[in-house]
């Protein structure tokens, strides 16, 4: 099992401890590296749906790496729960939290292993946060953390996605290295049948987000809510 927040580690193979302990252990040390690699600010897409926030409510950032999209979420009002599989990662987002002003419950956890309890999220964020899904296995990791997150979602809330998409391969401007990795916006629609598509596609955008996301990309986005 491989889980990526806003970077892309060299993929492991099975769902086993000793995997889990070596993606923890790649971005404890990305992490540990340089602060900030990805920029302090928020992903630009979350971000230009915060007029549709509400004034108060619950988020949660899924994979947030060093934070600065959870953090983003707890500056919009909203208490936000922080969750990355790195303690490093963790550390530094409650670090920057009390550096912006604002409060964020921050959690050490392998998302595969979360359990939201219950359709209680206003606003579900998974932004470059990158799972497997290898077509010769019947699990598939992707799709079972999305539908978790899809369950997580209120009435009338927003569930957030950006990430790299198969096109990606070859660019520069970061991601994963394996299509593994990377989405489609057919298979998102897909993982989140159920909820209602309010926008999303596949296009080609220029990153500007700090030294790992810098230049042409390919992503694919979605934006949905549960009625």
């Amino acid at each position: 099992m491989t889980q990526t927040t806003d970077a892309n580690p060299t993929p492991t193979s099975g769902n086993t401890p000793s995997a889990v302990e070596q993606v923890k252990a790649h971005w404890n040390r990305v992490f540990s590296e340089k602060l900030y690699e990805y920029g302090e600010g928020p992903n630009a897409y979350l971000a230009s749906f915060a007029p549709r926030f509400p004034n108060q409510g619950r988020a949660v950032a899924l994979a947030d790496g060093y934070g600065r999209n959870g953090v983003f979420l707890a500056e919009q009002g909203l208490a936000t729960l922080s969750l990355d599989i790195s303690s490093v990662g963790v550390e530094t987002t409650k670090k920057l939290a009390q550096k912006r002003g604002v409060e964020i419950d921050a959690q050490v956890m392998d998302v595969s292993k979360w359990q939201p309890e219950g359709p209680v999220f206003d606003v579900v964020a998974l932004i470059y946060a990158h799972f497997s899904s290898t077509p010769d296995r019947d699990y598939c990791l992707r799709r079972h953390i999305h539908q978790t997150a899809a369950a997580a979602l209120k009435p009338g809330g927003l569930l957030i996605l950006e990430a790299f998409r198969p096109d990606q391969l070859g660019k520069s401007s970061g991601g994963p290295k394996s299509p593994h990795y990377l989405y489609s916006y057919e298979e998102l629609t897909e993982d989140f049948k159920g909820l209602e598509i309010l926008d999303g596609g596949e296009v080609d955008i220029e990153l500007e987000e700090g030294d790992r996301h810098r230049g042409l990309a390919s992503v694919v986005r979605l934006v949905a809510t549960k009625r």
